[in-house]
């Protein structure tokens, strides 16, 4: 995603390692649109870059959603590549949670399957 009124950027933010990166022609593809790509290791950064109209960057969903609601900026896509994060509960001691934590992760799920976003969509931007 990138601001449109800097669709031409040529810096490419990644919220992850190299090392990361699925080895697919898609993300090759996008890779090569851009002359630098930086590894920052935190999505809450590139969520600001890409805000501050600093360059693209590759978002999940759930990043996108919450910048396109909170900026005056119009976004656009730069491609059709994607990633989702995962949700990881984890309790000690036992092999099933306690009760609360089986309660909030229920309701998680539930929360989960009533944004479209965290069930695959895109968004409209």
């Amino acid at each position: 995603m990138v601001a449109t009124e800097i669709a031409t950027t040529q810096t490419l933010f990644l919220p992850f390692k190299a090392s990361q990166l699925p080895a697919t022609d898609a993300w090759r593809a996008l890779l090569a649109q851009f002359s630098h790509v930086s590894y920052v290791g935190d999505i809450t950064l590139v969520r600001k870059l890409v805000g501050s109209a600093n360059g693209a960057g590759v978002l999940p969903m759930t990043e996108i959603a919450a910048l396109a609601a909170q900026s005056q900026t119009a976004f656009s896509y730069i491609g059709d590549c994607q990633f989702t994060r995962n949700i990881y509960a984890l309790w000690p001691n036992q092999r099933t949670p306690p009760t609360y934590t089986r309660d909030f992760i229920e309701l998680l799920q539930m929360r989960c399957q009533e944004l479209d976003y965290l069930q695959g969509a895109v968004i409209a931007l």
